[in-house]
């Protein structure tokens, strides 16, 4: 099961994919003018109006492929849970070959150097956050999408460091993946997002004893 499948039926869904290349642009208009609003204006004033007007894409015809403006949120939030995921996969086969500090270096780099540098995406997973505490139905896609992403980065944990047990390596996804939301509450206090990344590096490195 992917990420967000068992979710097409609920009240927070996408009618359907677009097939047309005519209908692709209007959707991926529509995703686009929602980033933006959502980034510079904000969850709580983001309407499908505002979309509308924005995007230049009627109201009746972005109903064609969402319900609400909720499952406009719900496709940019698996997007942006995807996009998460494919970063890490590679690194699932890397970690066989590849130096354990070097690999968790790269790795670490490759998940975190576009949030300290770019502060659109930041402030879109901040407005994503909140639609996700707002929504019980995105909450549960993010449960899905930790579960998925705690396996993936125990496996890659097993793999350089095989001399862990597999329990020591979910512990140590869970621990990790978990400083993630810490990083993100230290920022939303005004924490310097530089200074974070740097102690969470500093951190992961000294646990795995690196």
């Amino acid at each position: 099961m992917t990420v967000g499948e068992s979710y097409k039926d609920r009240k927070i869904s996408v009618l359907k994919e677009p097939k047309q290349q005519r209908a692709k642009i209007k959707v991926a208009k529509v995703l686009d003018s929602a980033k933006r609003l959502l980034v510079f204006h904000g969850l709580e004033k983001l309407t499908t109006n505002h979309i509308a007007k924005d995007s230049g894409v009627s109201v009746g015809s972005i109903y064609q492929y969402f319900p609400n403006k909720q499952s406009i949120i719900l496709k940019i939030y698996l997007d942006w849970l995807a996009e998460v995921k494919a970063e890490v996969i590679p690194f699932k086969e890397a970690s066989l070959a590849m130096d354990a500090s070097t690999l968790c270096k790269s790795l670490f780099r490759i998940i975190y150097a576009d949030h300290i540098k770019n502060t659109q995406d930041q402030l879109l997973e901040k407005e994503l956050t909140k639609a996700m505490r707002l929504f019980p139905e995105l909450g549960e896609v993010e449960k899905q999408h930790s579960s998925e992403m705690i396996a993936l980065m125990s496996d890659i944990i097993g793999n350089v460091l095989p001399e862990y047990s597999d329990e020591k390596s979910i512990q140590l996804a869970i621990f990790f993946y978990s400083l993630d939301s810490s990083i993100q509450q230290f920022i939303e206090l005004g924490g310097d997002k530089k200074l974070a990344f740097d102690w969470y590096e500093k951190v992961v490195m000294e646990t795995l004893n690196f």
